[in-house]
């Protein structure tokens, strides 16, 4: 059957942007990148994938779901509601321009939590009465709006759902290798604060947002790939988010210890790729920047420290 969701991605790639999934993979003190293309799987399958390929063993934290009962008079409603969420955001987010890249590099940046720390921030988000994915997407946006001057601005956020559990797919099934994977967008403004957002979160979820993005996403059954080639430039060249915001949940490794950090795909519309992973009770974060987009090294590993900061001075 073939990966409606991946051809996406595959499009991507044919219009010079392209998507692949990468993890720093820590072992026996050692480091190594190692890339999976997303038009054959997502996160969680790249996952599996790359533990499979390197001889140990992954397995998340199970979350369960109930899957919402899909008519075609919901199904159509949810491509309606998608076509307006997703409605274009512009290109005045930035103060600067920059071009499309030309070529492939990766710029990033990570940062690795003690367990004892990312404990800590599990008991800080407890006590506001919130998700530590909200604590870390609050304190991202605070470190990134303040940086580039946007805080005035609405700032658009992709937020990238598994759909796994939704879809009846086990989620801690290793052989379950492809795109099970769906997004919403959140706009954030500047009268944002931590349980703002966290409303915001579950008011998207609950309004089915994900579940929009997924059927729209299946397109390519009814439509020739050259009309989503179409769908997706427009949509790759016609908006600025601020970027991605991906969360992979918690992981625990068989054999220990390893360390596995998500390094996520910047695209042209959303130049700032932010990706997080619980795994073996550390909290590892990283960033990695678009090709073109005007932010060194330095000035990247400051922003990570600063993000580090953000969240034990919340």
């Amino acid at each position: 059957m073939k990966d409606y969701v991946g051809q996406w991605f595959e499009a991507y790639r044919e219009l010079g942007e392209p998507y692949d999934i990468n993890f720093l993979v820590e072992q026996n003190g050692s480091q190594k990148l190692i890339s999976v293309s997303h038009e054959i799987t997502d996160g969680a399958g790249a996952l599996f994938h790359i533990a499979t390929e390197n001889g140990f063993t992954v397995t998340p934290k199970i979350s369960k779901s109930n899957p919402p009962k899909m008519n075609f008079g919901k199904y159509f409603l949810n491509i309606v509601k998608f076509l307006y969420w997703s409605r274009s955001r512009g290109n005045n987010l930035w103060n600067f321009k920059f071009p499309k890249a030309m070529e492939s590099s990766i710029r990033y940046a990570t940062l690795s939590l003690s367990a004892s720390e990312t404990q800590q921030l599990h008991e800080k988000a407890r006590s506001k009465n919130i998700s530590l994915n909200t604590l870390l997407l609050f304190c991202l946006d605070t470190i990134i709006s303040k940086k580039f001057g946007v805080h005035h601005k609405t700032r658009s956020w992709w937020i990238p759902v598994s759909m796994r559990p939704d879809l009846g797919i086990a989620p801690n099934d290793p052989t379950a290798i492809r795109n099970y994977v769906s997004n919403f967008t959140l706009d954030l403004k500047n009268s944002l604060s931590p349980e703002l957002l966290q409303k915001k979160i579950s008011e998207a979820l609950k309004q089915q947002r994900h579940w929009g993005t997924w059927w729209w996403q299946q397109l390519g059954r009814y439509l020739p790939h050259a009309v989503i080639r179409y769908i997706a430039y427009k949509k790759l060249f016609n908006n600025q988010h601020v970027g991605a915001f991906t969360n992979l949940g918690e992981w625990t490794s068989t054999p220990l210890p390893i360390q596995m950090t998500p390094i996520g795909n910047p695209l042209y519309s959303h130049p700032l790729c932010c990706s997080c992973i619980q795994f073996n009770k550390r909290l590892n974060l990283a960033i990695r920047v678009y090709p073109t987009f005007p932010l060194d090294q330095n000035t990247l590993n400051i922003m990570m420290q600063d993000w580090k900061q953000n969240l034990f001075d919340l």
